[in-house]
């Protein structure tokens, strides 16, 4: 077979930085697969609550893996909330807590002002 070349031997003729990209690359695919394996475990299920943990800070966090709120863009966009609400324009809070997240997502290297 003309397909017979082991990755191994491959590999080793990678460069430092090619095989640190190479790790990085298979990395970032097995976290994918990871969280596309799960979505599809959950696609079929109508509504389900995700365990989040207090910490002494008051801080919460998903304690579920890969698939959450707080994981990367690709399961963020795969959740879709249940309940939604409405925004009034009388709530000062929550439009404060909105506008706070519309910075956060802003980014971009320019900093966040007041």
């Amino acid at each position: 077979m003309a397909y017979d070349i082991k990755l191994e031997d491959k590999v080793n003729k990678f460069t430092e930085k090619e095989y640190e990209e190479l790790e990085s690359f298979i990395s970032k695919y097995e976290l994918q697969e990871n969280i596309l394996g799960l979505a599809k475990v959950f696609s079929d299920i109508p509504e389900f609550y995700l365990p989040v943990r207090l910490d002494f800070r008051g801080r919460m966090n998903c304690v579920s893996q890969y698939f959450n709120y707080q994981s990367t863009e690709l399961a963020k966009s795969l959740l879709l909330f249940s309940k939604g609400e409405k925004l009034m324009k009388n709530d000062n809070i929550g439009i404060n807590y909105f506008k706070a997240y519309g910075g956060s997502c802003f980014g971009n290297k320019i900093d966040k002002l007041s």
